[in-house]
């Protein structure tokens, strides 16, 4: 996702801080815990009150994720064994 992210990036003029395996894990997490949990619009989750992402991740890596996410086949399939 980050070389992705980051050939997008360029070419879009956005910016994109790498993630890490933990960075990811918690993007899941929060996604999951929307689907749970619903409290309307996404940025509710970020305001303080019962349920709050804010402590997890920033709103702002959290769109940036979710812009970038992109699951592709890798072009050498011999690569993956």
């Amino acid at each position: 996702m980050n070389v992705y992210a980051r050939r997008k990036s360029t070419m879009k003029q956005q910016w994109w801080y790498p993630i890490t395996v933990a960075g990811f894990c918690t993007f899941l997490g929060i996604t999951i815990l929307m689907g749970i949990m619903r409290l309307g619009p996404v940025s509710h989750y970020w305001t303080e009150g019962q349920v709050s992402a804010h402590s997890s991740m920033s709103y702002y890596c959290y769109h940036q994720v979710k812009h970038f996410l992109h699951i592709s086949m890798p072009d050498d399939i011999a690569s993956i064994s």
